[in-house]
């Protein structure tokens, strides 16, 4: 009998150790967070692959073993994800509360002449136009400081400070009606939600082979009518267009066909019109491609290879030929306004020719051609002379000018992004009450921001406040072969005088130099206490095989500093820091 009871308890304790842990109603469901992710028949690399999911898909869990989580396939069907490329959501989990946002259906209007337009949030970005006082603006989106806005031909972001809000006249907004294209659903049964996203409410179903009307696009998402006139959302990953809807159809005007060079040094090819797209390909300066059709101030191009994809249409120089009679060349005039006071005006195309006359912010002058970089322009009183390209900008049919920043060396780098701590693990709370990690997550949006709108590939370890394991943020640096990995955190200690910024690193070989150039940049930007560059044994820094580094962004245990580096000043400053610290370490 003893023998036999000691057999029952060995068992069980075996049971207990090797059973999968089932999941309880507060964690039902992940979210795919890697493009595409193989499932496996059991917990573990060594088991086959089953199947295949892609990023934002969301499936229901139904256990979980170590770092693998076992998800429901289908009705009968099920396998293992390793979890690091997956997020929980859960219905108790407790989110921090939105920021205030201006509303999309609002219009802005700029309280100072000369607001510059830049191609990204920060002022590091180059200028490429200006709006004087007074000037309606179209909202597009808000990152901390900054507001990506549309005016005439222009798209880009100016800063929040110099706009305030107009809204629109209060009435119901006409859903479009113009058809895009058309597609069919390739699912089994495919969810409609009410808006874009995988939050938001289910409104409808569509079934595998549904033939849908495309009306609009944001991103990864399709907006489509639902059983007659009411809208929803469905994931574009689920339908398949039809070639023959693929372009919008105008029978009222003359077959056009439209051409364009490129006037970028090297402009990014993309799945979908936004920054957001997959890179497919590269062009570069003065190829021509076909333009299929514009939406959005993006264009849908023909490449010279066959390939067909989007790009920025700001970058392109578009030429159309068609049935009816062509303008003459001359009959469009270009202009040039100028963008800051004094702007000098040579006698030739250099820097190192004389200066003719100097202009101020505003002065439009007529383009007679375009020479390099530089502009050649009407003064008037048969004067001419010339401007450079980067500094002015323009109307017409001219070619723009892009003069390269220090964007260019994070064009196509991989940053992963770390925002220390999340969900159950606030971090350190600071002394009027802010959570580390809701401040961490804070930083890492509008660094991605940036980063991304200079044509880097950025990875989030979190873009909620959820857990996630140390193991799990080094793996996603390993995995994707990160250029840089960047673990934000804010500092804090029992004494209330100690202040300032420290970046850690791990290897000497492979990190310092990194940590040096970033601590350097924060410093000089910030103005706060410079705490060096140091050693640390820390677990995101010592298994991680890529450049990697951990900053400390401020005490927050320090009650002046911590109301500091809560600002959208502070956190524009150092988010800027890092941008341009990145940007030299890879130059």
């Amino acid at each position: 009998m003893k023998k036999a009871m000691t057999l029952i308890l060995a068992l069980t304790l075996v049971l207990s150790i090797y059973v999968p842990t089932p999941i309880h109603s507060e964690a039902t469901k992940v979210v795919i967070t890697a493009d595409s992710l193989k499932v496996r028949s059991g917990p573990g690399l060594s088991y086959p692959v089953v199947y295949g999911v892609k990023q934002n898909e969301s499936y229901e869990v139904i256990s979980k073993e170590g770092d693998w989580i076992k998800i429901k396939l289908s009705k009968n069907a099920s396998g293992w994800i390793a979890s690091w490329f997956a997020k929980e959501q859960s219905s108790s989990s407790t989110t921090s509360p939105a920021k205030p946002e201006v509303k999309a259906d609002e219009k802005l209007i700029s309280n100072a002449d000369g607001l510059r337009i830049r191609k990204g949030p920060g002022t590091s970005f180059q200028v490429v136009g200006s709006v004087n006082k007074g000037d309606v603006l179209e909202y597009k989106e808000k990152s901390e400081s900054w507001i990506k806005i549309s005016f005439k031909q222009f798209e880009g972001w100016v800063h929040s400070d110099y706009l305030k809000g107009i809204p629109t006249e209060e009435k119901k907004q006409t859903p479009n009606t113009t058809v895009l294209k058309k597609g069919i659903v390739k699912a089994t049964s495919l969810k409609v939600r009410e808006k874009g996203s995988l939050s938001s409410a289910v409104i409808g179903s569509l079934e595998n082979g549904d033939s849908v009307s495309i009306y609009g696009e944001q991103g990864s998402w399709y907006e489509i009518a639902l059983n007659g006139s009411k809208r929803g959302w469905v994931h574009r990953d689920y339908i398949t267009i039809s070639k023959s809807e693929e372009q919008p159809k105008n029978d009222d005007k003359p077959a056009t066909t439209t051409t364009a060079v490129v006037t970028a040094s090297l402009l990014n090819v993309r799945d979908q019109n936004t920054l957001d797209g997959k890179v497919i390909d590269k062009v570069k300066k003065g190829d021509k491609l076909t333009v299929l059709y514009e939406q959005n101030n993006w264009s849908n191009v023909k490449l010279p290879n066959g390939k067909e994809g989007w790009v920025a249409g700001w970058y392109l120089e578009k030429t159309t030929s068609s049935t009816t009679p062509e303008e003459p060349k001359n009959s469009d005039t270009s202009t040039v306004t100028i963008l800051y006071d004094t702007t000098n005006i040579r006698k030739g195309p250099s820097t190192s020719d004389s200066i003719v006359a100097r202009a101020n912010q505003g002065d439009t002058f007529t383009i007679i051609e375009k020479v390099n970089d530089w502009y050649k322009i009407s003064l008037g009183n048969g004067k001419e002379g010339y401007v450079a390209g980067w500094i002015v900008s323009t109307t017409g049919s001219i070619g723009k000018v892009e003069k390269p920043g220090m964007n260019q060396y994070l064009d196509g780098k991989t940053i992963v992004i770390d925002p220390g701590h999340g969900g159950a693990d606030s971090g350190a709370i600071g002394v009027k009450g802010n959570f580390e990690k809701t401040l961490t997550l804070r930083t890492a949006k509008l660094l991605d921001e940036k980063l991304r709108a200079a044509g880097a590939k950025t990875i989030l370890t979190r873009s909620q406040d959820v857990y996630v394991s140390l193991s799990n943020r080094v793996s996603l640096s390993n995995y994707y072969q990160a250029d840089a990995f960047l673990s934000l955190h804010y500092d804090s200690t029992v004494y209330p005088s100690v202040n300032g910024i420290t970046t850690y690193y791990y290897d000497k070989s492979k990190d310092y130099k990194l940590a040096e150039t970033l601590q350097s940049e924060m410093i000089k930007q910030t103005s706060f206490r410079n705490r060096g560059a140091k050693y640390a044994n820390f677990q995101v820094l010592r298994q991680n095989k890529r450049p990697s580094v951990l900053l400390e962004l401020g005490f927050l245990s320090n009650i002046s500093e911590e109301a500091h580096v809560v600002t959208s000043t502070y956190q524009e400053r150092v988010t800027t820091a890092i941008f341009n610290g990145l940007a030299q370490q890879f130059k």
